[in-house]
């Protein structure tokens, strides 16, 4: 909303008296560099399909009898790889077969499913939640369940924005970001994700000084509180209250004009 002055013939907005705050000094750069790091985390969460439901080569254990602890996708040694080629067949793509092994290596063996479970690769994606439920084989499909709760919980980006509106950015980013990090540190009992939940960690001492927008405080009419943002933002960036509080009196004397 535009006012025209009653001294000059320039309309004096909120968004000139931003301007003469200091529009993209100390403060902005500040603040947008820790937005970003919550930025950062949200684009992780948005990722963990990829790397929590990941697509592993797999193939079934072998029997205990036969090899114990045989947990490595890869053999070992060559008395490895050969029972391995014994027990479970290739494929037209020259792969172990992912969902079946022999009974036994003798003629009368005969195709069964995984009864000791499987072996998987970790040389990609290491350690996933594939391999921690089993998603493989007759399990696979719980893949797709999975991915619906992912694209369900995408669906609150839709109330957000609203949500931002209604109660401020900085509350609202304070919400999401501790929902955020709790979430974090449920996955992190269960999963190694040390890293996404580092990072959640490190935005959290921000969410104490994050500001609200001036805009949303003038949108509320809490003029006090824009005032007090506003003389923060202009302290940050060395700007004197000469430069800009003349501007921003003429300004409320004109919104209660209105």
């Amino acid at each position: 909303m535009r006012i025209q002055s009653s001294s000059t013939t320039k309309p004096i907005s909120l968004d000139g008296i931003i301007r003469l705050c200091g529009d993209l000094g100390p403060f902005q750069f500040i603040h947008l560099f820790f937005m970003n790091l919550i930025s950062m985390t949200a684009g992780i969460v948005a990722f963990y399909y990829v790397f929590g439901a990941a697509d592993l080569n797999h193939r079934c254990q072998l029997s205990p009898s036969v090899w114990s602890n045989d947990v490595h996708y890869k053999p070992i040694n060559q008395t490895h790889e050969a029972l391995i080629n014994e027990y479970i067949p290739k494929g037209t793509d020259g792969k172990w077969n992912k969902c079946m092994r022999y009974t036994t290596n003798d003629q009368h063996r005969t195709l069964i499913n995984c009864p000791n479970g499987w072996a998987y690769d970790r040389s990609v994606f290491g350690y996933s939640f594939t391999e921690e439920a089993n998603l493989v084989c007759h399990s696979e499909p719980k893949k797709s369940w999975l991915n619906t709760l992912m694209q369900t919980g995408g669906f609150s980006l839709l109330i957000i924005g609203s949500l931002g509106d209604k109660f401020g950015r900085k509350r609202t980013t304070i919400i999401t970001t501790i929902l955020l990090f709790v979430l974090c540190v449920i996955t992190q009992i269960f999963m190694q994700w040390i890293p996404m939940t580092a990072n959640a960690n490190s935005v959290l001492p921000y969410l104490y000084f994050m500001t609200e927008t001036p805009l949303y405080l003038y949108a509320k009419q809490q003029y006090t509180e824009l005032e007090a943002l506003l003389r923060r933002i202009a302290t940050r960036n060395k700007r004197t209250e000469e430069q800009w509080y003349p501007s921003y009196q003429e300004f409320l004397r004109n919104q209660s004009i209105t």
